[in-house]
């Protein structure tokens, strides 16, 4: 018996008080199914069924069974079990598991009221908890080097953000610039790049804030060197020239997948095509370089999980610096299955995630299910429970469903 494949049987848990048992014995005061209900000839049915081609039902028809004598509406007029569980990255932050309080027709009318029951808490927590959608930034702040409050490279430092602001309206996303005298020794090397999926709006309002914060105390005060990476855009500044230094920054997920090999496995199957889908864009802006050249990815990881990428370019690269600037930063990335990581080179970035950081393009609906069989009007239908596993992961809420 230790090589057998167990199997979950359609009956629902029994109570150890007598008195909450749904199959205790008929009582004095409860009522009994009448006569046109034919109980009997249900009994022997599933009799039939499960000595022929579903033993699985056998306990709970031999169960039923002993009440053929007076059975009740107890016995005959079975409720469906709703059961949902919510989870938060993986800590389950809300749940539920009773039996409902209606008794449903079919298989499908029960998983209609459970998904009615699993949405309204999906609502509240959507409402209540997962309000911020958005990734902590990915800061960079070396202190190597700094400089004075009062000081001309201070100066120089925030006219570049102002200008930054200031252009973060272009159609490209993208902007880069100095501040200084080139004679000197306080030049002040920045950009900004947005990412290639958002709008106009939302690259001015992210690079107008992150112009802000990257100087403030949270972040890099008093640095010459600094580089803040947010969901919808990131900044960098130097003292040193921004494309003349083969600089490369990495930032990693300090927690790791439960199956590392596979996971690495998809990844890298998956950047394969990114890489590929963004090299076809290049080709596609043909002599016009001023276009944003970006691409994105998704794959399944698990049955429930999938894997988010991204890679975008600088624009006015050519196609062999945009390609060779790719391969690079995903040949830095971690290959011992980390839950996300970016990588930043001066002419391009990567980035992956177990939940989606980009505007994911709309898909194809789902294939439609086989109906399910016909029933007959005033039936009444015996479900097993159906139990439903939501994932609030940021902005993403899978659903899956598990069967008890």
């Amino acid at each position: 018996m230790d090589k057998e494949h167990s199997l979950s049987t359609s009956i629902v848990v029994r109570s150890l008080d007598i008195n909450k048992d749904p199959f205790r014995p008929h009582e004095n005061n409860e009522e009994l199914v009448s006569a046109e209900v034919s109980y009997l000839s249900a009994i022997g049915a599933l009799m039939y069924l499960a000595s022929n081609s579903r033993p699985d039902i056998s306990f709970a028809v031999n169960l039923l069974a002993r009440f053929r004598s007076s059975p009740t509406r107890r016995h005959w007029n079975g409720r469906s079990q709703t059961g949902y569980l919510f989870t938060y990255g993986d800590t389950a932050i809300s749940w539920h598991s009773t039996k409902q309080t209606m008794i449903a027709t079919s298989s499908n009318h029960a998983e209609i009221i459970v998904i009615h029951e699993a949405n309204r808490e999906c609502v509240w927590l959507s409402l209540n908890n997962c309000q911020d959608n958005s990734s902590p930034p990915a800061l960079l702040c070396p202190n190597t080097t700094s400089y004075s409050p009062n000081s001309t490279y201070s100066s120089n430092l925030n006219a570049l953000l102002s200008s930054l602001s200031s252009n973060s309206s272009r159609p490209n996303g993208f902007y880069n610039t100095t501040v200084g005298d080139h004679a000197g020794s306080e030049l002040v090397y920045g950009l900004f790049l947005c990412r290639g999926d958002v709008s106009t709006n939302v690259c001015q309002n992210c690079v107008s804030t992150a112009a802000k914060d990257v100087t403030s105390e949270s972040y890099c005060p008093n640095g010459k060197v600094a580089a803040l990476w947010v969901d919808e855009c990131l900044i960098r500044y130097s003292n040193e020239s921004l494309f003349g230094t083969p600089t490369r920054y990495t930032f990693v997920n300090t927690q790791s997948v439960s199956e590392p090999q596979r996971f690495t496995s998809v990844l890298g199957n998956v950047m394969d095509e990114l890489l590929a889908n963004v090299a076809a864009n290049v080709n596609g802006n043909g002599s016009n370089r001023s276009l944003k050249i970006f691409a994105t990815k998704e794959a399944n990881y698990t049955a429930f999980q999938r894997v988010y990428t991204f890679a975008q370019c600088i624009p006015d690269v050519s196609v062999s610096s945009c390609e060779n600037c790719l391969r690079t930063a995903i040949g830095n990335l971690p290959s011992d299955g980390r839950r996300g990581s970016r990588v930043l080179l001066p002419s391009c970035n990567v980035r992956y995630e177990l939940y989606p950081f980009y505007n994911v393009p709309a898909s194809a609906p789902p294939p439609v299910r086989d109906a399910p069989p016909p029933f007959s009007p005033g039936s009444t239908g015996r479900d097993r429970g159906k139990f439903y596993n939501w994932e609030v992961d940021k902005s993403l809420i899978e659903l899956n469903l598990h069967f008890f």
